[in-house]
């Protein structure tokens, strides 16, 4: 029996890889710590990150370096009254490589987006990194959480799930997925308890819209790992091929 065809990952996340792995930050690049950065300059999970909010993690980080200020040439002296008389020197540029991200995974815009989803940014640059797979998948639901707890609602479940699939869904995929979203709620809205009068109605359970439900991110991977449909979307593993920079020409003699 022949071997299965390899499904390749979505053209536009191997452009987008392809143009990240030019910066010199993407091969020390951990979606993990720059998560723990974000998350001491004030971003929480499932809110959004502005360009200045990731320079300021990507400098912590050393992801994005300030060049050290020149110090005087050998043999040269300062003389009294000098370091007063001369203005201050200005202070060397950062590297932009903060800058430089941030404008790819906002696809262009102009203007630029003033923030981004923290899942969008983090999650993306995770997979570009990392490839697609179940890690890729968790990473993306924990950057998406909205509570301590590791619960998310249904909208940032599928913020995160634009991210970390590694295929476009089909109209049945989506419906699987929606069930796969129910089935780990495990949500019961509790029953008021009974008057105890005599001909009083039955107590009605409260109705609870869709994006009030919760589910628990280990819970809900599991039941996507349950379905062949979505398992192959969003735990399969697919790496995302970088191109090795081409080697220079040797000099000629």
């Amino acid at each position: 029996m022949a071997a299965a065809t390899p499904v390749p990952p979505p053209a536009e996340t191997v452009a987008l890889a392809n143009a990240l792995a030019k910066l010199p930050f993407f091969e020390a690049f951990d979606g993990e710590a720059a998560l723990a950065a974000l998350k001491e300059k004030g971003v929480a999970p499932g809110g959004a990150v502005s360009a200045a909010q990731l320079k300021e993690a990507f400098l912590a980080l050393g992801y994005d370096k300030v060049p050290e200020a020149a110090a005087p040439a050998e043999g040269e002296e300062k003389k009294d009254g000098d370091e007063a008389a001369a203005p201050a020197a200005a202070a060397p540029p950062a590297t932009q490589h903060a800058e430089a991200a941030y404008a790819l995974l906002d696809a262009g815009a102009k203007p630029a987006s003033a923030a981004l989803p923290l899942v969008r940014v983090l999650g993306t640059l995770q997979v570009c990194k990392a490839g697609f797979g179940e890690p890729a998948l968790r990473f993306a639901l924990k950057c998406a959480a909205t509570d301590e707890s590791g619960s998310l609602k249904e909208g940032p479940l599928h913020s995160a799930l634009s991210v970390a699939g590694s295929l476009p869904l089909s109209d049945a995929a989506r419906n699987n997925l929606r069930r796969a979203w129910r089935a780990a709620a495990k949500f019961e809205p509790p029953v008021p308890e009974a008057s105890g009068e005599e001909g009083a109605p039955p107590p009605v359970a409260p109705t609870v819209a869709p994006a009030d439900i919760a589910v628990m991110v280990d819970d809900f991977v599991a039941k996507v790992a349950e379905d062949a449909a979505l398992a192959f979307a969003f735990t399969r593993e697919v790496a995302v091929p970088i191109e090795k920079p081409a080697e220079a020409a040797p000099p000629a003699e």
